[in-house]
């Protein structure tokens, strides 16, 4: 993926904190994906307050874009600017003027670049205003590829999360792929959205066996009356893996042959 392309194909960012991508232009309809806040966005169409998208940094076979879905027109915000980036590097606390905190940015969420003699970087939010977040909780994007170690430290982060069903956010909860892709986003490095494409898309992947797989890589699972990958982690090593769980309705670690069926593992990492 081309990030400095992803900006300069798209006109419009998100403005919320973050905010969730529906299959259908209802608040009803299930969640597919979710956005956070700077990403960029491509609209497709609008329709009745809902804008359909694709999310460029998200990559999927599903659109040659990015992630598809709709979301409300007024969590966009239109801008032709391509200014110098800096990205949350794991999570952000936003303060307001007495310093409260107001709200918590994840990771991937994307500021303009600030002055860098600032200990702060300003930010306005729709939902409380302005505010700022300290700028050592950001870093210039787009983040160097970053090795084993830094996906393994940045896992730290996902404890205590909730499971929630398409989510990405370090902060909310994210669902198994939100939170391989966060994660890998973190070190730099842009995966597929879903697991599916996560093992189809990677340069190196081995079928049934562990044999060969390090600590970082990613681990595969399917359901027993799936004929297709519905669970991916990241592997511990010692035959454990980390991932987010629905039936856990949250974060956890387990034993790579349990109650789910070993596919194989992936690597996107520089060895």
């Amino acid at each position: 993926m081309d990030n400095t392309r992803a900006f300069t194909d798209s006109r419009h960012r998100i403005a919320a904190v973050s905010v969730a991508l529906r299959e259908q232009p209802t608040a009803a309809s299930t969640r597919v994906t979710e956005a956070v806040l700077g990403e960029p966005v491509q609209v497709l169409e609008m329709s009745g307050g809902w804008a359909h998208v694709s999310l460029p940094l998200q990559p999927t076979r599903l659109h040659p874009v990015g992630y598809p879905g709709w979301l409300p027109e007024d969590a966009l915000r239109e801008s032709d600017e391509l200014p110098c980036w800096q990205t949350v590097v794991e999570r952000a606390p936003v303060r307001d003027g007495t310093g409260r905190i107001v709200a918590e940015l994840p990771i991937g969420s994307l500021l303009p670049e600030h002055g860098p003699d600032s200990d702060t970087v300003p930010i306005r939010l729709p939902s409380c205003g302005e505010g700022h977040v300290w700028a050592a909780d950001v870093a210039r994007w787009p983040l160097p590829t970053a090795g084993r170690d830094t996906i393994l430290r940045v896992l730290g982060i996902w404890k205590h999360q909730p499971y929630v069903w398409g989510g990405t956010s370090s902060a909310a909860g994210p669902d198994c792929s939100g939170l391989t892709y966060r994660t890998y986003q973190r070190a730099g490095l842009c995966i597929p959205r879903d697991a599916d494409d996560q093992f189809t898309m990677a340069p190196r992947k081995t079928q049934g066996a562990l044999d060969g797989a390090r600590p970082g890589d990613l681990v595969f699972f399917q359901q027993p009356h799936h004929d297709y990958i519905d669970h991916v982690g990241i592997y511990l090593g010692d035959s454990r893996y980390l991932s987010a769980r629905m039936s856990k309705k949250g974060i956890s670690v387990d034993p790579i042959y349990s109650d789910l069926s070993y596919v194989g593992w992936a690597s996107y990492l520089p060895d």
